[in-house]
């Protein structure tokens, strides 16, 4: 027999500044209100594999190996002898390769389409919480086609993520002497 049940919030340890760890919490309501709002999924680090997957380009190592996801739903699968803690999100891939926009130093993700654009994973792989920026402002009438990551929200996350030796960086973004074109 298999058994499931439905979390909204799952709680992320985050270690403050004075090295001591604190909890933060992260909402996945799906298609449901939160309180009497509008849905919550709040955007999460997922820890990626090095290899190559299926759908999308290997991680940047800018981000370190990690990408940021929407989670929409946290539930627990029990079968017989095991019990699964699984995360339904929403996938990006890093954008012009995952390099940093050269003014801002920040990387752009998109969304992955087709049927890739979701995916059920392991929610032991989160492992905090991300803080993206709407390319496009929700007040316009245009569709957002993409976020930037705020990579400069706290240190924890500045050291963790997007940490890269200045020598790297500049290769990276003048192509090894060749200037690349601005991401925009």
């Amino acid at each position: 027999m298999c058994q499931a049940a439905l979390f909204h919030t799952i709680e992320i340890p985050i270690e403050e500044f004075n090295g001591q760890l604190s909890y933060g919490k992260i909402r996945a309501t799906g298609e449901e209100e939160w309180y009497t709002g509008p849905p919550r999924n709040n955007w999460v680090w997922v820890k990626m594999a090095r290899q190559r997957q299926r759908f999308h380009e290997p991680a940047h190592e800018t981000l370190q190996g990690h990408l940021p996801y929407q989670l929409f739903r946290v539930f627990k699968l029990q079968i017989p002898s095991h019990v699964l803690y699984l995360a339904f999100v929403l996938v990006t891939k890093p954008f012009h390769g995952g390099l940093p926009n050269t003014i801002s130093s920040m990387v752009k993700v998109v969304p992955v389409s087709g049927e890739n654009a979701y995916s059920v994973l392991a929610a032991g792989h989160i492992c905090g919480a991300a803080h993206l920026i709407t390319e496009v402002p929700s007040a316009s009438k245009e569709t957002n086609s993409g976020w930037i990551v705020n990579s400069h929200i706290d240190l924890t996350i500045w050291n963790t993520i997007y940490y890269v030796m200045e020598k790297e960086l500049n290769e990276a973004l003048t192509g090894g002497g060749k200037r690349l074109r601005q991401c925009k």
